[in-house]
């Protein structure tokens, strides 16, 4: 724990690092007389290759899995892509989709579980050919998740440090 004692009113810029997490640089106005707390949370750091993808949750109501797919180099939408979600263990999808648009899909109404989600080529470009993507998924009794997939094409190769 920290503390600052006197600081005038003012907006600050705030630097945090931890080893073992991601650093943390956000700005927190200060006001006069301030005595609340300010919390935050450290994100563990990666150490080698970041994942490929990243969950956000939020409060929207029911249980809707929506999410985007880029390309993991250009970072722009790639359409087309066959996106399955299957129950553990279980080879038949229970949802098949495309993205559609710019990138995006969307299967509302998914009963809260436990699934495996696996996002593989189909993209409508002949010379486009990208590796397969597959996790697992928690979908929640009463969130909603926004998932974003970055996509590497075939024969790339990732050096991490």
């Amino acid at each position: 724990m920290a503390s600052f004692a006197d600081l005038p009113p003012g907006r600050y810029q705030m630097r945090i690092e931890a080893y073992g997490f991601a650093r943390l640089v956000r700005d927190e106005d200060v006001t006069a007389q301030q005595e609340r707390p300010v919390l935050v949370t450290l994100k563990p750091a990666v150490l080698g290759c970041a994942p490929h993808y990243w969950i956000d949750y939020d409060d929207r109501p029911g249980s809707h899995v929506r999410g985007m797919v880029l390309d993991g180099e250009s970072g722009k939408g790639i359409r087309g892509v066959k996106i399955q979600l299957r129950l553990p263990g279980e080879k038949k999808p229970i949802v098949n989709l495309r993205s559609r648009g710019k990138s995006m899909f969307e299967m509302p109404q998914i009963a809260p579980g436990r699934y495996r989600l696996r996002i593989m080529d189909g993209t409508e470009y002949p010379d486009s050919t990208y590796q397969t993507e597959e996790i697992d998924l928690v979908v929640p009794t009463q969130d909603s998740l926004s998932i974003t997939f970055k996509l590497m094409r075939k024969g790339f190769i990732e050096i991490c440090r």
